[in-house]
């Protein structure tokens, strides 16, 4: 049985295996990103988290300025023609309206996380989500790390680091 995991917070840009390559993960949100880190050396996740806005900023900061080999893969749905997908057929306009601000806001939040990665010169790859969303049970199988339903944002971003390097070796 999987061991039940809480998040695992990003590690102190100071301590990182600078002889590795780490591929970073984001799932873009308006509170706090979905952030995952898989370590190219150690074959594993290194973090997946929640981080607020500006603490991405610090971070991808330290890394760069610690000499930290690192890419990272923004999970860009704004490449995706429409939104309809996600209103049902029996959604009220108000509820449909609030659905496509909130998109919208988290849309905008993913460019300016493109920005914010050529602004510090960082390597980045805008991807468009092509494959449905994983449950937690999907995580496990795949992964070996059980998280709670809460935790989709997290999970997406572990997706996205999942699909960007392939073949990964699942954590057990």
């Amino acid at each position: 049985m999987a061991k039940k995991h809480q998040e695992l917070p990003l590690p102190n840009a100071q301590e990182i295996d600078s002889s590795y390559t780490y591929i970073i993960g984001i799932d873009p949100d308006t509170e706090a990103s979905g952030v995952a880190i898989w370590c190219e050396g150690d074959k594993k996740y290194s973090a997946y988290t929640r981080v607020k806005f500006f603490e991405l900023y610090q971070y991808l900061d330290d890394l760069t300025k610690y000499g930290i080999q690192f890419e990272v893969a923004i999970e860009a749905g704004w490449k995706n023609p429409s939104i309809m997908h996600n209103i049902k057929a029996y959604t009220t306009i108000p509820k449909a309206a609030s659905i496509g601000a909130n998109v919208g806001a988290n849309h905008e939040c993913g460019r300016k996380i493109v920005e914010m990665c050529q602004w510090l010169g960082v390597k980045y790859y805008e991807l468009t989500p092509t494959s449905s969303k994983w449950t937690p049970t999907m995580l496990q199988h795949l992964t070996g790390i059980e998280l709670g339903k809460t935790q989709q944002d997290v999970i997406d971003a572990m997706r996205l680091v999942y699909h960007f390097k392939r073949p990964i070796i699942p954590v057990l």
